[in-house]
């Protein structure tokens, strides 16, 4: 079974001033290229589709092309609401999404009420992908919970989140390949500049040794940067944002990734460059050559 792996769109995000939807246009449009191409099986998509939780008719215009594009391919896409997603609207367009062979989860749910989504794909294998979209700190713990001290809290903030994400691997299939999605920060992760601080403090970082081991692929959104994961049970990965979001990024390599996967081993990762996004550069002149 052949995977593609992808994250953080940020669709509408202007920067600068500057929109930056034709460069996402471009990308997005290579891959759809890339899906027919490579014969990929299924598309996942963990969280920050879009930049802002209303975003503009042209971000959603474009995004839902690309599923749409996808869907016509009679290749199905799994999508998880990322922090800068509405959850209710993710769960809203999903029921339409559906007849685009989207798969779209907004808030998080027990395996067996929807948390986990079982695929036969073209190649004729079958997969079961657990879905755990974004979940902040005030959506696990009580106020007086929060005001505990930051080590109590966070700890207890860890293990809610293992508790989840074992309910939901609990779907798991031993004659599937098997794949945990998430919208969440793990210990070990390089932060990049272009995060929103306030969700990826140290204090609310998962501890990765929590991840499913039954899991063939552990496909993360949330960090900017791409990378792996290297203290997980699992091949465990962050596809990154398709392009460089501020100077902070400058000079940094954007991937998505390829992953080949089958029943009962772990999955094989070809991280792949991104075409399409300007990459940012500093110029530097003197006064006098700009006179």
């Amino acid at each position: 079974m052949r995977i593609l792996h992808t994250s953080d769109w940020h669709a509408g995000k202007a920067w600068k001033g500057q929109s930056r939807l034709d460069e996402l246009e471009v990308v997005l449009d290579d891959l759809a290229s890339v899906v027919e191409r490579e014969r990929v099986d299924l598309v996942l998509m963990t969280g920050d589709v879009f930049d802002t939780s209303s975003p503009s008719a042209e971000a959603e215009r474009l995004v839902f092309r690309f599923f749409r594009r996808v869907g016509q391919l009679r290749v199905p896409s799994v999508v998880i609401a990322g922090n800068h997603d509405s959850p209710a609207r993710v769960e809203a367009w999903a029921q339409l999404a559906e007849l685009a062979q989207v798969t779209a989860c907004g808030v998080v749910k027990p395996h067996d009420q929807g948390g986990c989504v079982t695929l036969d794909v073209a190649s004729g294998e079958r997969v079961v992908v657990g879905m755990v979209p974004f979940v902040g700190p005030s959506q696990f713990l009580s106020a007086e919970e929060l005001g505990a001290s930051p080590d109590d809290a966070g700890a207890r903030y860890a293990r809610r989140m293992e508790r989840l994400v074992t309910g939901i691997s609990a779907g798991f299939r031993a004659d599937a390949v098997n794949i945990l999605m998430a919208h969440t920060h793990l210990q070990g992760a390089a932060v990049g500049t272009s995060e929103r601080r306030v969700h990826v403090a140290e204090a609310w970082a998962a501890d990765p040794g929590m991840l499913p081991p039954t899991a063939q692929y552990v496909a993360l959104g949330h960090i900017h940067r791409h990378q792996q994961i290297v203290g997980a049970p699992v091949p465990t990965w962050y596809a990154g944002a398709p392009m460089q979001l501020d100077f902070g990024e400058e000079g940094e390599p954007k991937a998505w990734n390829l992953v080949d996967a089958q029943p009962g081993q772990p999955a094989h990762v070809e991280p792949r460059p991104y075409a399409g996004a300007r990459p940012l550069r500093t110029v530097t002149v003197t006064a006098a050559e700009l006179i």
